[in-house]
């Protein structure tokens, strides 16, 4: 039986038409915690727990898993005004042998098409190098926006068991 090889990493930076994609580093700490104080952009995804240190602690475990595994959360940033403006890539979950795709957007670039943009590139790297037999979005049910994006991304809904 051969070896079975991992697959290829994914670039550090991808470019898509409106955004530059980088990987997340340690050195994001701050714009994830200034991103997460917006009340409005973290209420779906940890709402008040999303403090300056755990977001230190997630840039750290976003730069962690990069390293591990080649791919990760990219820190998105506008072509056009040089702004960061979110976060978009995947992560695994090998708790439950999955891997996740996940998006957060500053609320003044929401609405534009910028995570669908920035979702795109990602499925597009994960369908030719498939690191999953399949990706997951976990979106909180109140979240409409996100789960408009996640059927227009081709995700289909499952309900927790």
């Amino acid at each position: 039986m051969p070896d079975r090889q991992p697959p290829p990493p994914a670039p550090e930076v991808f470019e898509t038409r409106r955004l530059v994609l980088r990987a997340c580093t340690e050195d994001d700490a701050g714009f994830l915690a200034d991103l997460y104080s917006d009340r409005e952009v973290a209420r779906f995804i940890g709402g008040d727990r999303l403090t300056a240190d755990s977001a230190s602690t997630q840039a750290q475990k976003f730069a962690a898993v990069w390293r591990a595994h080649g791919y990760g959360q990219s820190i998105l940033v506008e072509k056009s005004s040089g702004e960061q403006i979110g976060r978009v890539g995947l992560h695994p979950w090998p708790e439950w042998d999955e891997l996740e795709l996940g998006w957060v957007l500053a609320r003044r670039s929401q609405g534009r098409g910028l995570a669908q943009e920035a979702a795109q590139a990602w499925l597009a790297w994960a369908s030719a190098v498939r690191p999953a037999p399949y990706l997951t979005a976990v979106i909180h049910p109140d979240n409409h926006a996100s789960i408009r994006l996640a059927e227009r991304l081709s995700f289909t809904f499952c309900a927790p068991t």
